[in-house]
């Protein structure tokens, strides 16, 4: 059997397998839901609708691309977009839709917020902890939470953990608590709780008004 050189080293050739690709996801404004029906949803789902969905997805070698074909789409007058969510995900595995490697979160295509722990491999990659400056969003704040493929009115509740030297679980920990009515709360992760891109509808604030507030 031929033996091994000691001295030789593996080498890595770069190539397009070893390289991230990016996932564009766009949220477009529908109609809204009109009062009567939004308060039969508030009293009988716990939640109101938001009136954004998830419109289209694409994929791009690189995130320039998918910034260009983003602010491309906030130019167009036929439609609004106030909502975008861009995920790095690596070409040389099959991953489950919504895991990424990074997810940015862009408001009017601007960047809003971004995930601090890629969301698999839990043991691999434990989250530290939200730096102050990057929770945006205070108990008693009125905002749009979005989880999977639908997004809701809720109100801020509980923040996520701050960073502080130690470890807080994984990725899964950094969440607001959003109640979306008396009695239904909701983890959601924090760079998917968004500022409204309109005023919050009249009806809704009263609905809110001390829930959420310790």
């Amino acid at each position: 059997m031929k033996r091994r050189d000691p001295n030789s080293t593996l080498q890595v050739y770069p190539h397009i397998y070893s390289q991230p690709y990016y996932e564009l996801e766009a949220w477009m404004v529908t109609n809204p839901m009109d009062e009567e029906n939004a308060l039969r949803c508030f009293e009988t789902e716990g939640v109101i609708p938001c009136n954004v969905r998830k419109s289209l997805v694409g994929v791009f070698p690189t995130k320039e691309d998918a910034i260009i074909r983003m602010e491309e789409l906030c130019e167009d007058e036929g439609a609004h977009f106030p909502y975008f969510f861009l995920r790095q995900k690596p070409l040389c595995m099959t991953m489950p839709i919504g895991t990424y490697i990074k997810e940015w979160t862009f408001e009017h295509a601007l960047l809003a917020d971004e995930s601090l722990v890629r969301n698999y491999a839990e043991r691999d990659y434990p989250f530290s902890g939200r730096p102050k400056e990057m929770i945006r969003h205070s108990e008693g704040d009125i905002v749009v939470a979005v989880e999977a493929d639908h997004a809701f009115w809720g109100v801020v509740g509980g923040l996520p953990p701050v960073c502080n030297g130690q470890e807080h679980g994984d990725w899964s920990d950094d969440r607001y608590l959003i109640w979306s009515a008396l009695g239904h709360h909701h983890h959601i992760r924090a760079h998917h709780v968004l500022h409204p891109w309109s005023p919050v509808p009249s009806f809704i604030t009263p609905l809110f008004e001390g829930i959420g507030r310790r």
